[in-house]
């Protein structure tokens, strides 16, 4: 088991998030750049459904290149999305996770920050059923 990056990052709304700062809980990353935002959104359908109250789940953006001046827009960009959405200005947890380009990341972290799980690509059935079934024998 590889410990999760300690993170510190603010999400759409400045909110800060710090791995620290959740600490004891079961933590679902959906991570992408915006060539997978559709297939995040599918991700992040499927386990608020499934794990709404039980899970902390939060979105990561890659933001890299994305110049200072348009940070403001790639904020309001993803006001109206229903998790938070971590803003990976310098791509700290892609590089640290080795997470791929252009599609979506899954990472699951346990309550220690030890992660226990990496997916990447579309949220396919079987791919679903693959982290559930992490996800349960962490809760178990």
């Amino acid at each position: 088991m590889t410990k999760a990056p300690d993170f510190s990052l603010h999400d759409q709304n400045d909110m800060l998030f710090t791995l620290r700062l959740l600490e004891g809980q079961i933590i679902i990353l959906i991570a992408s750049n915006m060539d997978a935002l559709n297939h995040n959104r599918q991700w992040g359908k499927a386990i608020r459904e499934q794990y709404r109250e039980t899970v902390y789940i939060l979105g990561v953006a890659d933001t890299r290149g994305i110049p200072s001046i348009m940070e403001n827009m790639v904020r309001k960009f993803f006001k109206d999305e229903e998790i938070s959405i971590l803003l990976d200005w310098k791509g700290h947890i892609f590089d640290t996770c080795g997470l791929s380009a252009g599609v979506s990341n899954i990472v699951l972290i346990d309550r220690n920050g030890f992660i226990r799980y990496i997916h990447a690509g579309e949220a396919s059935k079987k791919a679903i059923e693959s982290l559930f079934h992490e996800v349960n024998v962490l809760m178990s």
